[in-house]
């Protein structure tokens, strides 16, 4: 997700929320995060996302030129900041 600069990124740690855990599990039918929501809707999990990058369909279908980053990390790649 860096790497195709996709903002706004919001970050959910499910391990300190587990009623969140337990919803994106039953949501997305996958067991291993981290999971991906894309304006609410499943995207991926750890796996889908590393072979949509493989395939460069990640960079693609999220990292357009109106989602990159600008300001401070502009041409950076900001994981998050709290």
């Amino acid at each position: 997700l860096t790497q195709v600069q996709a903002v706004p990124f919001v970050s959910v740690d499910v391990l300190s929320h587990p009623s969140i855990l337990g919803y994106t599990v039953t949501k997305s039918q996958r067991n291993r995060g981290p999971h991906l929501y894309v304006n609410g809707s499943f995207y991926a999990d750890h796996d889908g996302l590393l072979a949509k990058f493989n395939t460069g369909e990640l960079a693609k279908s999220i990292g357009t030129e109106g989602t990159k980053s600008s300001g401070v990390f502009g041409g950076e790649l900001p994981i998050a900041t709290y």
